[in-house]
C-alpha cells in the first residue's frame, strides 16, 4: 500500500494531449535524492453505525444556501424536534442525538429521514460526552510533541527525544522498549505505543494537509515519516541512497500493548488477541515495492515479499522488519522502494482484492476496480452497519466514492453487486460469495482536469431496499468493472482509512407505519347495528399523521364486501368508519395503516357477528315465594328475602336481565344455564321481571313472575294498611 502522502505522479497516456500533472491526493515533497522508503503503517478503526437522497459531493460538508435571514443551526437533539424544525424551516434538519462514529442521520423538509453512513470515522466522541470532528492536522504541542487537532484514538508523536539506555544500534532491539515515538489507543481505550530505538531530532510538520511528521536522518541517510490519517497512522523510513541500505539489512520497532497476545502465521501475517482469545488486531504479510509504476493504472509493476519476525516479552512486542536483500541488490530495482507492513485493530471495513496480491488490504487507503494494464484485475467490498434502515421504505440510495485515478477520461462501466461478507482473510482467491448485480455507473473522475479529482455514486436505491427486508445489522456490498479486460475501466478511490474524503453510503427512507392495534368491535364480537363503527389506532416512526384502510369480509369470503378510508389523525391516535348496512351474517374485518407514503402490513382479521333476532325469553320461578300465594317471614328490621331462579334458553343468550318492581334492571351472565339471585324486600305484593339479552344486544320479550310478602289476610293490597285488623290464623 502506497503511503497516503506518496501516491506519486499520474501520468498522461503517450496518445494523450493532456500535460504531465501530479496527483492533487496526498502529495509529499519528493526528495532531490533517489530514496528508499520502508514504512510501517498502523491503522486503528471504529465502528460506528446510521439517510438524505445522496447526491455526489466535492467536500465533506456542505454549507446551508444562504438565506434572507439567519435560521440557526440546521441541528436538533431529538428526531420529533428536528421533524417539527425541518418542517417549520423548509430545510433538512440533523438528529444530533443520532450521530456515531460513522454516521449522521437528518430529517428533511418532507418528513422523510437521511441516514449518512461512512466506511470510516467521521467524528468522534470526547469522555465528557460531545462530539467533535474528525481531524488529522498535525500541531507542535508546548512540550514539543506533536499531536493530531482532532483524532478519534488520541494520536501523539514524540518531540525530540535521546537513544534509549544501553542502545547497541540504531534501528536494533536492546532489552528495553524504544523510545516511545508513537501514543494511540484501541478501541478499548487501551494504550498502544511504537517505539523507536534511536534517538529522535525535533520533528517538522509538512504536507499538504499538515497530516505528515518528519524526523531527520534518525538512521544514516534515513528520514523517518509518520503521517496521521483519520483510523490510525502511517509510519515510513526513507533511505535516501544506496548507503542507506547496509545499515537497514533490518529494523526492529517495539510495540506496547497491554494485554494482547501476538502469533505468527505461515503466511507472515501476525494476528493480536487479548485473554479471552478475542481478535484485537491484524498485521497483514509486509510487501515491498520499488519506484516503477504504469503510467496508465499508477500500480507498481516489481513487488518483493518482506521478511517478519515477532518476539513477546509480557506486554513488549518487538517487531523486526528484513526487507529482500536480493531486491535492494538488484539494478533494476528503482528507488524509492517501499515496505508496507500495516497493524488493524479497528472494527469497521474495506478492502480490496487483485490478482497477483496475496496480502491483505483491508488498512490499505485505496480501493481499486478493473483491469490494471497488466491483466491484473482488482475489485472492491464494502461494510456498512444498516440496522437503522431495517423494516424502512426506502425511496432513494446511493454509494458515493472520492475517485483520485482513473485511466483516463473516458467513460467506462462499474457495477454494483451485494456480496457475502470480506474479512481480513479475504483475497483474490478467497473472496465473498458475489450475489445480484444491482445498477451500474459509468461517472469517472481522477484522471486530468477533463474529469478532475472528486466525488462519483452509484444508484443504490434497489440494494439498500434489499437490505431493509432482510434485517442484517451489517451488509455487504461489491464493485467491479462492468468489462474486466479493458483497462479504460481501471479506477482507484480512497477507502475508508483515508485521511479525506472516504465512502460513504446515503439512504433516504420513510418509516413504514406499525401495524394498526385494532380497538373496536374487540375480537368475536356481535352486534345487532348493521352500520358497526370499527376504530383502529397505529403508531408512525416518523410521528407523521396516518389515515386507516378498513375492509369488511365474509367469514369465508375471499375478497373484501366493504371498504372505506378514514381522514388523517395523528400519529398514536384513534380513528373510526362505518361501513354501509351489512345484513345479518358472520364477517371478520382488518385495517392497515398509511401515512401517505407508505402502508402498513393488515393487522390479523377479527371476526364479527351481525345478528339483529330477538332471543327467546327466560323463565323466573321461585320456591321461597311461590306465585300468587303469600310467603315469607321477615327479619327484625321487617325484610324479606328469598331465591329466585332464572331459566334462559340454551343458546343464543349472553346475560339474563332482571328487576324487581319499577327498580333498575340488573344482569347476570349466563351461556345458558339457570341463574339466581336473592333481592330484599318489603312486605305486600311484588313482581320480579326478566329478560334475555344475547351476544349481539337483542332483548327478548319480558316475564314477570308475581308473589306476595308477608302472612296474607292481615292486608287487604300487600304494602297498604286501610285500617287495624286482627291477623287471621
Amino acid at each position: 500500500m502506497l503511503p497516503s502522502f506518496n501516491r506519486g505522479t499520474r501520468l498522461r497516456p503517450a496518445d494523450s494531449d493532456q500535460p504531465l500533472r501530479p496527483s492533487k491526493q496526498r502529495l509529499r515533497p519528493v526528495a532531490l535524492a533517489v530514496t528508499l522508503v520502508m514504512a510501517v503503517q498502523a491503522g486503528v478503526i471504529v465502528q460506528g453505525t446510521g439517510a438524505a437522497i445522496a447526491l455526489a459531493k466535492d467536500t465533506e460538508t456542505t454549507k446551508p444556501p444562504a438565506t434572507s435571514k439567519d435560521l440557526g443551526p440546521a441541528t436538533a437533539a431529538s428526531e420529533a424536534a428536528a421533524r417539527l424544525k425541518a418542517k417549520i424551516q423548509n430545510r433538512r434538519i440533523e438528529v444530533t442525538e443520532a450521530r456515531s462514529e460513522t454516521s449522521s442521520a437528518f430529517v428533511n423538509a418532507d418528513g422523510t429521514v437521511t441516514s449518512e453512513m461512512y466506511s470510516g470515522p467521521i467524528r468522534f466522541k470526547e469522555d465528557d460526552g460531545s462530539w467533535h470532528d474528525v481531524d488529522p492536522t498535525l500541531a507542535v504541542s508546548a512540550d514539543g510533541s506533536i499531536s493530531a487537532k482532532g483524532h478519534p484514538h488520541g494520536l501523539t508523536l514524540a518531540g525530540k527525544k535521546p537513544a534509549p539506555k544501553a542502545l547497541k544500534a540504531t534501528g536494533v532491539a536492546n532489552a528495553s522498549a524504544g523510545v516511545p515515538l508513537v501514543t494511540i489507543e484501541d478501541r478499548a481505550g487501551r494504550p498502544m505505543e511504537l517505539g523507536w530505538y534511536g534517538s529522535l531530532p525535533t520533528p517538522t510538520i509538512e504536507g499538504a494537509e499538515s497530516t505528515v511528521a518528519r524526523y531527520k536522518n534518525v538512521m544514516p541517510a534515513t528520514d523517518m515519516l509518520i503521517e496521521s490519517t483519520r483510523t490510525g497512522y502511517e509510519q515510513f523510513l526513507e533511505l535516501k541512497d544506496r548507503s542507506a541500505v547496509d545499515v537497514n539489512g533490518q529494523v526492529s520497532y517495539s510495540l506496547q500493548a497491554k494485554g494482547l497476545k501476538a502469533k505468527v502465521h505461515d503466511d507472515g501475517s501476525v494476528t493480536f488477541t487479548d485473554s479471552k482469545g478475542k481478535a484485537a488486531g491484524i498485521l497483514p504479510s509486509p510487501v515491498m515495492w520499488d519506484a516503477r509504476t504504469d503510467k496508465n493504472s499508477g500500480e507498481h509493476t516489481r513487488t518483493a515479499k518482506v521478511g517478519v519476525k515477532v518476539t513477546q516479552d509480557g506486554d513488549r512486542i518487538t517487531i523486526a522488519l528484513t526487507p529482500d536483500a536480493g531486491f535492494l541488490a538488484d539494478e533494476k530495482t528503482q528507488f524509492p522502494v517501499t515496505i508496507d507492513p500495516s497493524i488493524n485493530v479497528g472494527a469497521s471495513f474495506d478492502t480490496f482484492v487483485q490478482e497477483g496480491h496475496t496480502t491483505d488490504q483491508s488498512t490499505s487507503t485505496d480501493l481499486k476496480i478493473g483491469n490494471n494494464g497488466s491483466s491484473q484485475v482488482a475489485r472492491s467490498l464494502l461494510s456498512f452497519p444498516m440496522k437503522n434502515i431495517t423494516g424502512k421504505q426506502v425511496t432513494a440510495a446511493k454509494l458515493n466514492l472520492f475517485a483520485y485515478h482513473s485511466w483516463s477520461c473516458t467513460a467506462k462501466g462499474w457495477d454494483l453487486y451485494s456480496t457475502g461478507a470480506p474479512s481480513t482473510s479475504t483475497r483474490w482467491t478467497a473472496q465473498p460469495s458475489w450475489g445480484t448485480k444491482y445498477a451500474t455507473s459509468t461517472q469517472t473522475k481522477g484522471f486530468s482536469s477533463s474529469c478532475n479529482d472528486g466525488w462519483v455514486n452509484v444508484d443504490a436505491t434497489s440494494l439498500a431496499q434489499t437490505w431493509a427486508a432482510n434485517g442484517n445489522a451489517t451488509n455487504h456490498l461489491g464493485l467491479r468493472a462492468s468489462d474486466e479486460s479493458d483497462p479504460y475501466g481501471w479506477k482507484r478511490f480512497n477507502s475508508g482509512n483515508a485521511a479525506s474524503n472516504t465512502p460513504y453510503l446515503s439512504v433516504t427512507y420513510n418509516s413504514i407505519p406499525n401495524v394498526p392495534t385494532l380497538i373496536a368491535p374487540a375480537a368475536a364480537a356481535s352486534t345487532n347495528v348493521t352500520t358497526p363503527t370499527l376504530s383502529a389506532k397505529a403508531l408512525d416512526g416518523d410521528g407523521s399523521q396516518v389515515k386507516f384502510d378498513f375492509e369488511v369480509w365474509a367469514s369465508n369470503g375471499t375478497s373484501a364486501l366493504r371498504t372505506g378510508t378514514t381522514a388523517y389523525v395523528a400519529s398514536g391516535a384513534q380513528a373510526s368508519w362505518k361501513p354501509t348496512a351489512l345484513p345479518a351474517g358472520s364477517y371478520k374485518w382488518r385495517a392497515r395503516a398509511s401515512d401517505a407514503t407508505a402502508n402498513s402490513a393488515y393487522a390479523p382479521f377479527r371476526t364479527l357477528t351481525v345478528d339483529t333476532t330477538a332471543p327467546a325469553t327466560t323463565a323466573v320461578s321461585s320456591t321461597d315465594f311461590p306465585a300468587s300465594q303469600w310467603s315469607g317471614t321477615p327479619d327484625d328490621a321487617g325484610n324479606f328475602t328469598g331465591t329466585f331462579r332464572f331459566t334462559p334458553p340454551t343458546s343464543d343468550v349472553k346475560e339474563v336481565q332482571w328487576k324487581l318492581d319499577s327498580g333498575t334492571w340488573q344482569s347476570l351472565p349466563t351461556t345458558g344455564t339457570a341463574v339466581t339471585t336473592k333481592p330484599v324486600f318489603r312486605a305486600g305484593k311484588h313482581t320480579v321481571t326478566a329478560r334475555t339479552k344475547d351476544a349481539a344486544g337483542n332483548i327478548s320479550a319480558e316475564t314477570g313472575y308475581t308473589f306476595s310478602a308477608g302472612s296474607g289476610a292481615a292486608l287487604l293490597t300487600p304494602g297498604t294498611v286501610t285500617a287495624p285488623r286482627a291477623a287471621l290464623s
